[in-house]
């Protein structure tokens, strides 16, 4: 991969960031009309407190740095491999952020904070994406360039989205050790999706032992193009650890990670994210959907 084609993309990502911004809704009178909705095999709590016991594992300041507005916490419940899954969805024009404060090895439960980040906020967590170890893109077109369902209506009169789901993991002194960001270039008309093209960008911490297992990307629409999909499956590894070589080898898994090409072009995705290892604990995620340019 050339730095030009590692340049781009990060160019396209921190223009996201800017649109994002550029793009934030006004205050949201209603605490039911939140700007985002999040779904999964969750559970709404009155906020941090309210997860405890002896086995919680909390994620350090520096893993939880984002400043949020309209902020609210769930308790996610891990799937059988122990992975933990959740669709978040930017509905009104900003990003959308879940960070994971703190889990629970024994009850197999996650605490997790969901918010729109402030624009300071939104900016440092997208500058880590900015140029990435690797990237691949793909892509699945209508036939003509028609929306399905939509006789007679071409590219030209259609709306153009473009939109990014990325998730992170970062070690105990905030630290990205890996990540993984998908990106969706579409067209829409409010009930279908057309020319769906993206790719993703993914890091992983070198330096510390980090690589990529594997990885794989795929695009594609459900039946009746209602719903576009980027979706990228990764496994990264480290036997390193410095300065704690006792941690052996951990692993972190993505399957998937997805961003989603809506009829109405908002921002959205969803996560399927673990960790394995005997330090694997001192890692925490963060997931975000935000707007390009």
């Amino acid at each position: 991969m050339t730095w030009k084609a590692r340049r781009t993309l990060g160019t396209a990502l921190v223009a996201a960031v800017l649109g994002s911004v550029l793009l934030a809704a006004g205050p949201i009178g209603a605490a039911e009309r939140l700007p985002y909705r999040i779904t999964g095999p969750l559970t709404a709590i009155a906020g941090p407190a309210d997860f405890g016991g002896p086995s919680v594992r909390r994620a350090t300041e520096a893993q939880a740095t984002v400043d949020f507005s309209f902020v609210r916490y769930y308790v996610v419940a891990a799937g059988p491999n122990g992975a933990y899954s959740f669709t978040l969805e930017a509905t009104a024009g900003s990003a959308a952020v879940a960070t994971e404060l703190a889990f629970d090895p024994e009850r197999h439960e996650q605490l997790i904070a969901v918010g729109t980040p402030t624009s300071e906020s939104l900016q440092r967590l997208v500058a880590i994406h900015a140029v990435p170890d690797k990237s691949s893109s793909v892509g699945v077109a209508s036939a003509n360039g028609t929306t399905v369902g939509t006789a007679g209506q071409t590219i030209a009169t259609l709306k153009r989205g473009h939109d990014f789901y990325g998730t992170f993991w970062t070690d105990p002194i905030g630290i990205t050790v890996n990540d993984v960001v998908d990106e969706a270039r579409f067209y829409y008309d409010g009930v279908h999706v057309s020319s769906l093209t993206g790719g993703d960008g993914r890091q992983w911490l070198a330096a510390n032992g980090w690589w990529e297992v594997s990885h794989s990307i795929s695009a594609y629409y459900n039946a009746a193009h209602t719903l576009g999909t980027i979706s990228t499956g990764d496994h990264f590894r480290t036997s390193s650890w410095f300065p704690f070589p006792f941690c052996g080898t951990t692993d972190v898994y993505y399957s998937n990670n997805k961003v989603y090409a809506y009829p109405d072009g908002h921002p959205g995705g969803a996560v399927n994210t673990w960790q394995t290892g005997t330090c694997g604990f001192l890692l925490s995620y963060t997931a975000m959907a935000f707007f390009g340019d």
